[in-house]
C-alpha cells in the first residue's frame, strides 16, 4: 500500500523510498508544499482492494471482475509465498497485517517507517508479502526499495535474522506476478546501512533534486523548479523534432515528466482556490452534472405513452456488458468467469455483440 504521511513530519516512508533514493531533495519539498494533494482515485482503489484481501473476501461477493480477480490472485500468491519458504503448516506462526514499524538511527531517533501489508514470523525467520493491486510494474522483489525498508523495519522491531520478501503483483504477466528475494543477517545489516544513508542524504539542507519518472507521484512536483524546467524543454521548438529514435525516446521520457508536473500544478491550484485564495485570472467552475436513468421500466412507460414501441426503446438504449454478465450469472450459477464466457459465446453466436480494437498506446519497456 502507498502511505506517504510520514513526509508531513519530515520523515521518508517506505513507499516513497524509491523516489527519495533518486531525488533526496524531494523529501523537504514534499513536506513544505502547502498545496500538496495526497491521494488519487487509483490510490483509493488500491486501498479498497487491500482491505478486501485483508478480510479474505470471497471473489463471488465482489462485483467488479478485475477486483475479484486481483483479490483471488493475491490470496494465491500469499499461499504460494508461504509454501515456497517452507512455512506451510507451521505452528505457531506469528502474523502481522497492516502494521507500521519504525526504523531508528544510531542516535535512536526515528528516521523512517514501513507499513507492512503482511508478514509472518517463525522463530527468527520472517516472510514479508507486499501486494501491488493495480497495473503498474514495480519490478523485482530484489530491487525494490520499499521492500528493503520493510526488511530493515521487521528486523529492528521483531529481532529476525533472516527475511524472505515476496512482491505480489496479481495483474502482471505470470513471470512477474510473484517475485522473491532473500536477506540473510549480513544482507540485512548492509540494507540497514544503505537505508540510513538514503535518509541522511534526504535530510541534508543541500539535498539535490533530480527530475525523473519518480516525479509523477511526488507531492512536491508542482513547486519543483527542476521538474518544471525539465518539462518546459518540450516548449522549445527545435527540441521536438523527431529526428531519430533516440530523440523520440528522450522526448517521451520528458512527456511523462511534463504530464506529472502539469497534473501537480493543476491539483495544487484547485486546492488553493478551494481554500479561498484568489489566483488572478482563474476560478473554480462547478463540474458537469451527470444524469442517469435508474428505472428503465419507468422510462419505457414514459416514451410508450407517446407511441414508442418496445423495439424502438431497445434500439435507443445501451446495454452494459458488466451488468448483463451479473444478471446472466445470477440465472445460471457457476463461477462469474464461466458465466461471462458463456454469455459472450451466446451473444457472438447471435451476432449481438460488436468488438472493437482500441488504438495502440505507448508503454515503457520494463
Amino acid at each position: 500500500m502507498t502511505d506517504d504521511r510520514d513526509e508531513r513530519g519530515g520523515l521518508a516512508s517506505a513507499s516513497s523510498m524509491r523516489r527519495i533514493r533518486r531525488c533526496p531533495g524531494s523529501l523537504f519539498l514534499s513536506q513544505s508544499n502547502p498545496n500538496r494533494v495526497d491521494g488519487s482515485k487509483d490510490a483509493d482503489e488500491g486501498v479498497a482492494r487491500h482491505s478486501l484481501i485483508e478480510i479474505g473476501a470471497d471473489a463471488e461477493s465482489i462485483d467488479d471482475s478485475n477486483t475479484a480477480y486481483t483479490v483471488e490472485q493475491a490470496k494465491r500468491n500469499e499461499a504460494e509465498a508461504i509454501r515456497r519458504v517452507g512455512m506451510e503448516g507451521i505452528e505457531p506462526l506469528e502474523t502481522i497485517r497492516e502494521v507500521r514499524l519504525w526504523v531508528h538511527g544510531e542516535d535512536l531517533q526515528r528516521v523512517t517507517s514501513a507499513r507492512l501489508d503482511l508478514a509472518f514470523i517463525w522463530e527468527s525467520v520472517g516472510l514479508i508479502v507486499d501486494h501491488k493491486t493495480l497495473f503498474g510494474d514495480h519490478g523485482h522483489a530484489k530491487d525494490n526499495e520499499q521492500l528493503l525498508t520493510q526488511v530493515v523495519a521487521l528486523c529492528e522491531n521483531h529481532g529476525v535474522t533472516k527475511v524472505y520478501v515476496a512482491l505480489s503483483q496479481p495483474n502482471l504477466a505470470a513471470d512477474k506476478r510473484l517475485t522473491f528475494a532473500e536477506y540473510d543477517w549480513h544482507d540485512i545489516q548492509a540494507a540497514r546501512r544503505q537505508l540510513l544513508d538514503w535518509c541522511a542524504a534526504a535530510n541534508r539542507p543541500d539535498a539535490p533534486r533530480n527530475p525523473g519518472d519518480w516525479c509523477v507521484n511526488c507531492p512536491g512536483r508542482s513547486v519543483c523548479k527542476e521538474a518544471i524546467v525539465a518539462s518546459v524543454v518540450l516548449s522549445v521548438r527545435d527540441s521536438v523534432e523527431l529526428s531519430s529514435p533516440e530523440k523520440v525516446s528522450w522526448l517521451l521520457d520528458r512527456c511523462e515528466l511534463a504530464e506529472g508536473v502539469i497534473k501537480g500544478i493543476r491539483d495544487g491550484a484547485k486546492k488553493m482556490i478551494g481554500d479561498g485564495v484568489v489566483v488572478p485570472g482563474w476560478e473554480l467552475t462547478p463540474g458537469n452534472t451527470t444524469k442517469k436513468i435508474t428505472k428503465p421500466q419507468v422510462a419505457f412507460g414514459v416514451v410508450a405513452e407517446k407511441g414508442a414501441t418496445e423495439a424502438e426503446f431497445i434500439a435507443a438504449v445501451t446495454v452494459k456488458k458488466g451488468e448483463l454478465e451479473k444478471l446472466y450469472h445470477a440465472k445460471t450459477g457457476g463461477t462469474k468467469k464461466a458465466a461471462a464466457e458463456q454469455l459472450e459465446a451466446a451473444l457472438k453466436a447471435a451476432d449481438a455483440i460488436e468488438e472493437k480494437q482500441n488504438q495502440p498506446s505507448l508503454s515503457r519497456i520494463k
